[in-house]
């Protein structure tokens, strides 16, 4: 991903792991409560899924089903399986070696943690739920990925822990682009933005213009003029695509950015604040501490204590 969302991605600091493993047999059903971020399952096994008011969703050996926070679930073994049955959900994500051996394991379960202002971005881009089909022609690295996975867990050799890490972090980052290239087949009109701010050459034009020059004092009837829109219908137009204003987007591209260099590097608060646009050091501390509740040098030296 080469474009504004895998900056969103990256300012998001999403981070994949394997929580744990779903072990079930005969017929059974649970519900289970919204994830406090994003769940990924991983199918070794066939199952349904069914958001809270929606339709069963089938997902079977080899796909890949991602749940958005703000939805609780529940997965069953078939669309009329009552409630109960031989169903075991395995936190340890130590325990998931021993669990994956199992003929019951159905799925590996990752959850993915974010940071939470740009994380809230990212959220508001993504659909409540989607999957992606091990069937698909365009997802070959991502069955060798999957495939890799799958013989790391059951080794459980010297390293087996880091290479899983790695490789859930990949396929994680690979499942949303193979998303984005399958969207209009696959979950676009399940309500996320993502593919309508893709699609839109005109928004995704302005979304890159941010990405690449957040220090530019960008005015809305700059982003018009370059989208060949009004103010009016590119403000609307870009709300519904990505879920917040332009001046919301940009701000909260600006405090990621700040956060990095904060914490990644030793440059001046002034220096910072001049980079990412701001007229001065007192504007761009003010603006950072309504942002983060805290001041750029308190939230420095906060990040430097836990660190140590």
């Amino acid at each position: 991903m080469s474009d504004a969302f895998s900056d969103l991605v990256d300012l998001a600091e999403a981070r994949c792991s394997i929580s744990g493993a779903v072990l079930a047999s005969g017929q059974w059903a649970a519900r289970l409560p919204s994830p406090k971020s994003l769940k990924l399952f991983v199918m070794k096994s066939r199952c349904y899924f069914a958001l809270e008011g929606g339709l069963p969703i089938f997902a079977d050996r080899g796909d890949f089903f991602l749940v958005r926070r703000g939805n609780a679930y529940t997965m069953s073994s078939a669309i009329d399986a009552p409630l109960g049955g031989e169903v075991t959900f395995h936190q340890d994500a130590q325990m998931t070696s021993d669990a994956y051996h199992s003929s019951a394991c159905v799925a590996l379960a990752c959850f993915v943690s974010l940071e939470e202002s740009a994380g809230n971005m990212l959220m508001n881009v993504l659909p409540n739920y989607f999957v992606i089909r091990a069937r698909h022609d365009s997802q070959s690295t991502l069955h060798l990925l999957y495939d890799e996975l799958v013989n790391e867990v059951r080794a459980n050799d010297i390293g087996a822990k880091s290479t899983v890490d790695k490789l859930t972090q990949i396929i994680f980052l690979r499942v949303l682009r193979a998303y984005r290239e399958t969207a209009s087949e696959s979950a676009g009109a399940l309500g996320g933005r993502w593919p309508l701010a893709t699609q839109d050459q005109r928004i995704s034009k302005s979304l890159r213009l941010m990405n690449d020059r957040p220090e530019h004092p960008w005015t809305l009837q700059e982003f018009a003029d370059a989208c060949n829109m009004s103010r009016t219908s590119y403000a609307s137009r870009f709300r519904t695509s990505v879920g917040v204003t332009p001046q919301a987007y940009l701000r909260d591209l600006r405090m990621r950015r700040a956060v990095v260099y904060l914490t990644q590097s030793a440059r001046s608060v002034a220096n910072i604040g001049n980079e990412l646009g701001y007229a001065s050091e007192s504007a761009f501390s003010t603006a950072f501490k309504k942002a983060m509740k805290l001041s750029p040098a308190h939230y420095r030296a906060n990040f430097r204590r836990e660190q140590s």
